[in-house]
Parts: structure tokens; sequence; C-alpha cells
């Protein structure tokens, strides 16, 4: 008890006191919207999880309300959500609209709903409104058509598979693929494909399989209630396909399931299965057709070989006889020149006798001419010799010059005043000593200092 005049609560006093404003305010029934956060179960199998303001990150500096729903109103609400075609699912980022009963918890000093209803008509409202708009942004911006327009390679067996990797989907596309009797390639990017982190997922694992160079992209998820499927009517899902350099073949949800992403993909298919399957296809044909055309090519070359056979046959024969007319025809003129060889050839052989005999004394004769005056050629080229012949120009009066060191002194400038020479001259050599240098030139070495002077 305090001392003042003012109040002061006990805190359970406090507490019971709020529940009280809470229930009297917002009486038994209070609908209310958000997205789906943080959703765990407990043993008893009742869930817990957050509702927050739709489009936050779900920090903590965001709106947020407590939520529980008893196993004893789960089934409840499981059954109207039944009854509404089980297109809506109680999972991460879910928008809801959903009933409950607004109290406290004391233990945690919180507000927290504890559900006993739901709204699947406004979580199909909410998907559907965003898919429209989705439909509307990629239209306007052309780009629905845009992955359509890609060429698919021939064939397409390098294939990227976009799912999650351990699901249901994978392994039947898996399964229809190594079914066929095409070589494929199959590299698998695990990707989510539902909840909050779907979408961003699933536009990494597209740039992926982009970047591995794939021949297709197949974008496949099995089936599920509308909200399991949403991140597949997301306008940023639907950008990134349609910009997408390889061509997108979706197969997604159920039968009757239709996505933004089947809209702007290269090509939409019923199941992942069938999606799988329109690839073998595919595949498979341009196979087919180049058997077929190996075939026709092979049967168009033994045709072409048996007549090229025939043809070469009937020109062999053809060449045979035109070849033996040939010979006899030969044969016959031989005959005839043969006659006439030996009728003329004694004749030609007299004729070549008196020719010969006359070509080899002209021949003599001409010889015996060319040799004299071969002969006198050489007898002027000795005289020639004789006469420049070193000894017989030094009995002339001729003399050569050489340094001590034996070099030939050819001019005055070989020299220098004091120099030994020596002179070789008809009948031995003269020794000397250089004192002074007389020039042609009319230039003279001083002898005592080899100055010249002109």
């Amino acid at each position: 008890m305090g001392s003042g005049t003012e109040k002061t609560w006990e805190i359970g006093e406090l507490l019971d006191a709020v529940a009280g404003l809470v229930e009297h305010r917002f009486g038994g029934r209070t609908w209310v919207t958000g997205e789906l956060r943080s959703l765990s179960r407990s043993p008893a199998g009742h869930r817990y999880f957050e509702l927050v303001e739709p489009g936050t990150d779900g920090d903590h500096g965001s709106a947020r309300l407590a939520v529980t729903l008893f196993d004893s109103q789960r089934q409840r609400v499981n059954a109207k959500v039944i009854r509404a075609g089980n297109k809506v699912q109680i999972a991460e980022g879910t928008e809801l609209r959903i009933c409950g009963q607004l109290r406290t918890y004391a233990p945690q000093s919180r507000i927290q709903l504890n559900m006993t209803d739901i709204d699947p008509a406004y979580t199909l409202g909410v998907i559907s409104q965003r898919r429209e708009l989705a439909l509307a942004a990629l239209t306007a911006a052309g780009l629905t058509e845009l992955n359509g327009s890609l060429s698919l390679a021939e064939p397409a067996i390098r294939v990227g598979l976009v799912t999650s990797r351990s699901s249901a989907a994978a392994a039947d596309v898996l399964d229809e693929i190594q079914s066929s009797t095409v070589g494929f390639e199959v590299l698998c990017i695990d990707a989510r494909t539902q909840g909050r982190d779907a979408e961003l997922s699933l536009v990494a694992a597209l740039r992926t399989a982009e970047e591995l160079r794939v021949d297709v992209v197949l974008l496949v998820r099995g089936g599920g209630s509308s909200s399991d499927l949403s991140v597949f009517d997301s306008e940023t899902l639907g950008r990134a396909i349609a910009r997408l350099s390889v061509p997108v073949f979706t197969g997604i949800g159920h039968e009757t399931d239709h996505s933004v992403a089947d809209v702007v993909a290269h090509s939409s298919h019923k199941t992942p299965t069938a999606a799988a399957a329109a690839i073998v296809r595919s595949a498979e044909a341009v196979e087919h057709r180049l058997a077929s055309l190996t075939a026709s090519i092979s049967s168009a070359a033994e045709g072409a070989a048996l007549r090229a056979a025939a043809s070469l046959q009937s020109r062999a024969r053809a060449a045979t006889v035109a070849a033996r007319r040939h010979v006899a025809h030969e044969e016959q003129l031989l005959g005839v020149r043969l006659e006439r060889v030996a009728t003329a050839a004694p004749r030609a052989l007299d004729a070549a006798r008196a020719l010969t005999d006359d070509l080899a004394s002209r021949a003599a004769s001409a010889s015996r001419l060319r040799v004299e005056r071969a002969q006198q050629v050489v007898d002027r080229q000795a005289e020639l010799v004789a006469a420049r012949d070193p000894a017989r120009m030094m009995e002339l009066g001729w003399s050569v010059a050489h340094g001590a060191s034996g070099e030939l002194i050819r001019r005055a400038g070989d020299v220098a005043l004091g120099d030994s020479i020596r002179t070789t001259v008809a009948g031995g050599t003269v020794v000397s000593e250089v004192t002074a240098i007389e020039a042609d030139d009319a230039t003279s070495i001083d002898a005592r200092n080899g100055r010249g002077s002109r």
C-alpha cells in the first residue's frame, strides 16, 4: 500500500484490469489481417505464429500480433479451408484474415489473439489481385512474349532443373528424363518454391542456370494450395523469367493451375512430368529427324552407288567393244606400214650409209683443221708466257725489291729512310739501306728527317 492518494497496482491486478478492458472493448470476436510469420507447432498440436504488417520485413520495429491456434480450433479452421477448396495454406508469408478472441497473456505481459476462424476468400482475393497487377505490369512492359520468342536448341539436352532438390516434382522430372533414350545432361539447381524467401531463391536459381549455359530451364513445382503457389504469381519472378536468355519450360501445380510464371515462360505445361515430357519429345523429334535424314542419305547413296555401278558396267562393255575395234583397225594399219617399211628399208639404208660416209669424211677434215688452229693458239700463248718469265725479265734489267721482313715493295711510299731492303736481280740479291726517296710526282724526302717537300 503506497503512502500517496493515487492507487498502486499489483502486477497481477494490473494485468487482470487490462484483460478486462480488452475483453470489454473488443468483445468475443475480433477480425484482423496480416502476413503470417514465425510459425511453430507444439507437441500437443497447437500452432503459434505472428501476424505482421504486409510488405514489411517483420523485424522488431514492425507492428506484430502473437496468435495462438489451439488444436481444438485448428480442426475447425481446417474444415473451413477444405470446404473452400483447400486453396489456402497457413504457411510462412501467407496473408490472412482471421478471427479470434483478443486476450492478455500474463506470463509474457502481452496481448495475443486466440484464433477461432479464418476467411479463405480474403487470402484468395489478395493472391488474385496480385496476379492481375503483376500480369498488367508485365504486359505493359512488353515482357509476356519475350521468353517465348527465343529459339529452342536442337536438340536441347543440357537441362537446368530449378526446383526444390528433394521434392517429388524433382523426382518426377528426373524419372521422365532418365526413361528416355536421349543422353540428357541435367543440372539440378536447388531453390525454395514457397514461403517468404522463395521469390529471391527462384530468381537466383534462374540466373545460375543461365550462367551454366544450359539449353533450356525446367521451372517446376508439385501441386499445392493457391497460397503455396503464390510465389509463381510474383511480378519480380515474372520479369526474371521474361528476361532470361534461355527458354523456360514451366510445370507448376496441378492441371487447373495457371500462374504468371506460366504466362511469361517459353512454354507452360500442366505438371512437372508434362514439362519434362515436352523436352523429351522435342529432343526425340530431333533424333528422329536426324535418323530419318541419315536413312534418306544412306538410301540415296546406295541408289547412287547402284546406278553408278550399272553405268560403269555399261561403259566398260562399250569401251571393250570400242577397244577391240580400234585394235583391229590399228593392226590393219600396222600391216600396211610394215609392208611399206619392208619395201623402203633397203633404199633408205643405202642412202643412210652414203650420208654417213660423207659426214664422217667431212668431220675428219674439219677436226684436223681445228686441231691445227688450236695448236697455233697454244704456241702463241707459250711464247707470251716465256716472254714474261721473271728470270728473263731480270736478264733484261728488271729487279724485285723486298723489305727486311720479306714484304714486296711496290711503290716508294712502302719504305722509309734508314730501312734495309733486299733487291733481287739476275744472278743474285743486293742488300742496301735507304738514304733518300725520290717520288715520280717531284716530291722529295729528306734523307735525314724523312719529311717530304715539293
